[in-house]
């Protein structure tokens, strides 16, 4: 975390925080240029304070032919920062009295192995000790199908526990999965309703969701450098990475998001901010991690899903939003 070329674009972009003159930024822009012409990059890139863009790049193509280039305003699958809107919607849950974080897993999926251990908060702290379905050997006969959660947690749910729940840290995309059914059965709706109606709706992101092809949204077309350009690489269904992966996204609507998320105007409580960034094992908080970059702290999450890699930054002491969105998972 991050991957490694976000890693350097945020380390610029960092080491730029107090020289903002165009100078600097140019420099940034050639980089960018540099890096799509060695299909290094594709994508969107924003550099922003909470109220002011100070910089925004779109490089590359957009589809397989060239015919289409990226833009300001691109969509792309943004991957595991899902897992960032889905812990806001469980938080905003415990604020609402319809959860706890110390509730069992037990509580909603007690066919899970350890459901009786494991806690919403390790859930969410990646330290459950639950394996990850996305590991499974067979995953690619079936991610490119419409899957219902039921039947993906059948495939996973009775995978052995690989510590004891609360004793380690590791990212397991379970975690999440489960939680995204945790939520739908509290509100019987669809994890898609129940992100519109408690975060994008309110906050007016019109460029994020799930399944964009029933939203009208076009996104960037996932792709991967090949020797004579670039390749269309085959979609995952959104219904396999779920409340973990599947949403798509802007630049500028991941920068509303975070400018409301660290501005404290998403949740009703100040402390339950702090618990979200608050490290539990390791640098992974609630569907944050805790990062340095440039000598800085960053708090920070990544995603990477077939055709697609971004990453969000925000750096609490300057008061600097990071977004970098790509339509190539393989730039490195």
């Amino acid at each position: 975390m991050p991957h490694r070329l976000l890693l350097i674009l945020a380390t610029l972009s960092a080491l730029l925080i107090c020289r903002q003159g165009s100078a600097q930024y140019e420099n940034l822009n050639e980089y960018l240029d540099r890096m799509t012409e060695l299909k290094k990059f594709t994508g969107t890139v924003m550099i922003a304070t909470d109220d002011k863009t100070l910089f925004e790049k779109a490089t590359g193509p957009a589809t397989a032919d060239g015919v289409l280039m990226n833009a300001t305003n691109s969509v792309y699958r943004i991957g595991s920062i899902t897992k960032s809107f889905t812990s806001v919607l469980i938080l905003k849950s415990v604020e609402a009295g319809k959860m706890s974080l110390d509730d069992k897993l037990s509580t909603w999926h007690p066919e899970v192995t350890n459901a009786d251990k494991v806690t919403v908060r390790q859930l969410l702290s990646h330290t459950s000790g639950n394996a990850s379905y996305t590991d499974l050997p067979d995953m690619a006969e079936w991610k490119y199908d419409d899957n219902s959660v039921a039947d993906i947690i059948i495939r996973f749910r009775g995978l052995k526990s690989e510590f004891e729940p609360g004793t380690r840290f590791k990212y397991s995309n379970s975690n999440y999965f489960l939680l995204g059914s945790i939520l739908e059965k509290i509100y019987e709706k669809p994890y898609a309703e129940i992100t519109a109606a408690m975060i994008t709706e309110p906050l007016g992101m019109r460029q994020t969701g799930v399944d964009s092809e029933a939203n009208g949204v076009e996104l960037s077309t996932g792709l991967s450098p090949n020797i004579d350009g670039w390749k269309q690489v085959p979609p995952v269904h959104p219904t396999v990475p779920y409340a973990e992966g599947a949403l798509y996204s802007s630049v500028s609507d991941l920068h509303t998001f975070s400018a409301a998320l660290f501005g404290n105007r998403i949740f009703a409580k100040k402390a339950t901010l702090s618990d979200m960034q608050t490290p539990v094992i390791g640098t992974y908080a609630l569907g944050l991690f805790e990062s340095e970059v440039a000598g800085e702290k960053a708090l920070a999450h990544n995603g990477g899903i077939d055709g697609y890699s971004s990453t969000w930054l925000y750096f609490p002491e300057r008061g600097l939003h990071i977004i970098s969105l790509s339509n190539s998972m393989l730039s490195d």
